[in-house]
């Protein structure tokens, strides 16, 4: 489904719109900031689950409602296809066009960014958008059904709307950065592993220095390149360790990323393949 036409566009849209009317002043005092996150959180969730969850409590046939969740949830597709053109861009040293294909699908700020820079941009984007929209998504699928997957992609979208790392949403978007933190822990280091084994990458650490460090640091060894280092928010400078993974980022790099997730996805799949598999075979031979 396009981006454009996506229902989480249409959220993340109204998600922007609630955030200039209960958060209008950043220099309120930060309990205020903190209270009207987590008010806002519940103002857009609840009643968008209430929804979804009535829909499927009158729905026919569940299963197949939990499975249209699921898809509307997922939404990798427009992802791969932004990474791919701007590999394309960048290898025709296009790099205005580049910046213009991927800065939707990026909070930091991109008119300053040196080719290096959007290719470390996309390649650290692929990894954590992966391991958010399709590793977690369905690992929480397999956990909660439909709307439990449903509820991680609108709190992502929040997450992703109002994050923290801006200026404005340092206290405001706290609340959200906290619970998105938490519901990470576990998904990022299985998809770190499943990575780490898939290409080899013997040196791990499994600590969170900062949200994302486990998985950026695995990535930068299975991709070969360097990743992290400073990033700006509306100007705000952010210092995240350096993951020397080998040489400066390319666009070649956009393409071996994009590979290693396409196999790590196929993995996946696999693995899930298998488990449900045995769980078809143990409910068939019991009484």
């Amino acid at each position: 489904m396009p981006a454009h036409i996506h229902p989480f566009s249409f959220f993340h849209l109204l998600a922007s719109r609630l955030a200039q009317k209960v958060n209008p002043d950043p220099n309120r005092s930060a309990y205020q900031q903190k209270l009207s996150g987590m008010l806002a959180i519940a103002l857009v969730v609840i009643p968008f689950v209430l929804l979804i969850w009535l829909f499927r409590f009158f729905f026919s046939f569940p299963e197949i409602f939990d499975g249209l969740l699921l898809f509307i949830s997922l939404q990798w597709g427009p992802i791969r296809l932004a990474a791919r053109r701007t590999a394309e861009l960048l290898e025709k040293d296009q790099k205005e066009a580049a910046k213009d294909v991927i800065s939707p699908w990026l909070a930091r700020d991109t008119h300053a960014l040196s080719p290096m820079g959007i290719a470390k941009a996309t390649s650290e984007m692929l990894m954590l958008r992966s391991a958010q929209t399709l590793f977690t998504t369905t690992f929480v699928f397999l956990l909660f059904g439909g709307v439990g997957a449903f509820l991680y992609r609108l709190l992502l979208e929040l997450h992703h709307t109002w994050t923290c790392k801006k200026p404005n949403n340092i206290y405001f978007g706290s609340a959200i950065h906290l619970m998105m933190h938490m519901l990470h822990w576990f998904p990022y280091r299985m998809w770190g592993g499943l990575m780490a084994i898939s290409n080899r990458v013997t040196h791990l650490s499994f600590r969170f220095q900062k949200e994302e460090s486990t998985l950026l640091s695995i990535a930068a060894s299975a991709i070969g390149c360097r990743l992290g280092g400073p990033r700006y928010y509306e100007q705000r400078r952010i210092d995240y360790p350096n993951w020397h993974g080998g040489e400066e980022p390319d666009f070649r790099h956009i393409r071996k990323s994009k590979t290693i997730v396409d196999v790590l996805t196929i993995l996946w799949l696999v693995i899930l393949g298998i488990f449900l598999g045995a769980e078809v075979t143990w409910l068939a031979i019991t009484p």
